[in-house]
């Protein structure tokens, strides 16, 4: 991806919201989500992030080496693609293999740790990307962010002692650049019933910081150009009615093959802005 895509995610982090908006947001976040920390047993939950590679092995390894990230389970498909489902802390991160040349699906993660600096420095150990080295924010934070071989971004963050703890959410959650990204926070309310637990827009209308919540999961967002779409994997009761409500929101159906299908009720669509939802009764393989 070029550089200056990531430049421009950097934009958004300098403009990130003011501390009192902040604050509001984990008190709103707060009443609905439990605290959940690094050691927490991993689960499977509404909204799980979905990751292509070439190289599966490749991107575990900087997962385990970096946050202690554990290989859950994996299963190859009956078309030869590799899927794996990997436990950092209470959440789950899906990836999948591709073959070379094909397109990779990438995703922006925001993940809590213990301590940011000590993350930050195994990232870099484990072949990381610097995107900034971490810094103290207003609204009780030590942040950093960087770039993984395959082009995944890490936003890692570590909460201030003495400061009042932010948005207790999972320990992974996922964040969706995109351009408009106001149209598709109207998209995943009408399309999945997410619920807007904090906006924060510029003078001039631009998307600076927003989080939904689509069940028990939270969905950050910014805004900016260039980015590439993402992948999620959708816990849904039912699944073709969830489907079908994407469909009158404005998606488009995808025919789904068998390695999406596993042995559950499923269903695949793709919104406007290229972001890709599979639906399904339960996550494949899921563990028990």
């Amino acid at each position: 991806m070029p550089e200056s895509h990531w430049q421009s995610l950097e934009t958004i982090l300098a403009d990130a919201p003011r501390a009192d908006f902040r604050i509001r947001l984990r008190q709103e976040l707060e009443r609905s989500i439990a605290m959940t920390t690094i050691g927490t047993p991993v689960a499977a939950s509404t909204l799980t992030p979905f990751v292509t590679t070439v190289d599966v092995d490749r991107l575990i390894a900087f997962a385990k080496q970096t946050f202690d990230a554990q290989e859950v389970r994996r299963k190859l498909t009956t078309d030869g693609a590799l899927h794996c489902l990997v436990g950092l802390g209470d959440s789950l991160l899906m990836v999948a293999s591709v073959p070379a040349g094909d397109s990779e699906t990438r995703a922006s993660l925001h993940v809590y740790v213990p301590d940011v600096d000590v993350t930050y420095r195994r990232a870099l150990d484990a072949g990381a990307a610097s995107m900034h080295a971490p810094q103290d924010k207003p609204y009780g934070a030590r942040d950093a962010t960087v770039k993984d071989y395959a082009g995944n971004l890490w936003f890692i963050a570590t909460r201030r002692p003495g400061v009042e703890p932010p948005v207790r959410m999972r320990t992974v959650t996922p964040w969706l650049i995109a351009r408009d990204a106001l149209g598709l926070i109207d998209f995943l309310k009408q399309g999945f019933g997410a619920i807007e637990v904090g906006i924060h827009i510029s003078p001039d209308g631009r998307l600076l910081h927003a989080a939904l919540s689509i069940g028990d999961s939270v969905l950050e967002f910014g805004e900016a150009d260039g980015v590439p779409p993402a992948a999620f994997y959708v816990l849904a009761a039912d699944p073709g009615a969830v489907c079908e409500q994407a469909l009158r929101a404005g998606a488009r159906s995808v025919s789904h093959r068998e390695i999406w299908v596993e042995d559950q009720r499923s269903g695949t669509v793709e919104d406007a802005w290229g972001n890709i939802w599979h639906v399904a009764s339960d996550m494949p393989f899921n563990p028990r």
